[in-house]
């Protein structure tokens, strides 16, 4: 019998799974947050100065963000946002114009604006509604 038809009869046991590297995703995404994609305008700060921003996907673990600077790795910086206010962090990754944000502060009242701006929105903060769309 070949392999393919012992495996099939069950008279073989499949082989064993490769060895996962360790920190690597097996399956859908391994995070304590869910991620909520938005588009939100806000500002950073760190060494680099205070620089305008734009928030991509957030959590209550950190934020993907957009702006015209690179942020250096491991930088502490603020995150302000209007409809939830100031989040402090580090940098857990950065390329170009792109950084992932770590938050290491989250107060419970935070987290609170935080769920509160995130229920109120279609992929924008409470308030924010450029096309002036009905139910937005």
């Amino acid at each position: 019998m070949t392999d393919a038809a012992e495996r099939i009869n069950g008279s073989h046991a499949p082989a064993a799974p490769a060895a996962v590297q360790p920190g690597a995703q097996t399956g859908p995404e391994n995070r304590k947050y869910f991620r909520h994609k938005v588009i939100w305008s806000g500002r950073i700060s760190a060494a680099i100065g205070d620089r305008p921003c734009t928030v991509l996907n957030i959590s209550r673990g950190g934020a993907y963000i957009k702006l015209d600077a690179t942020l250096d790795r491991c930088a502490n910086v603020e995150l302000m946002l209007p409809a939830i206010g100031r989040l402090t962090g580090w940098v857990a990754w950065s390329h170009h114009d792109r950084a992932g944000i770590a938050f290491s502060d989250l107060t419970e009242a935070t987290a609170a604006s935080l769920d509160q701006a995130l229920r109120g929105r279609r992929g924008a903060p409470i308030g924010f509604n450029p096309l002036n769309l009905p139910g937005d």
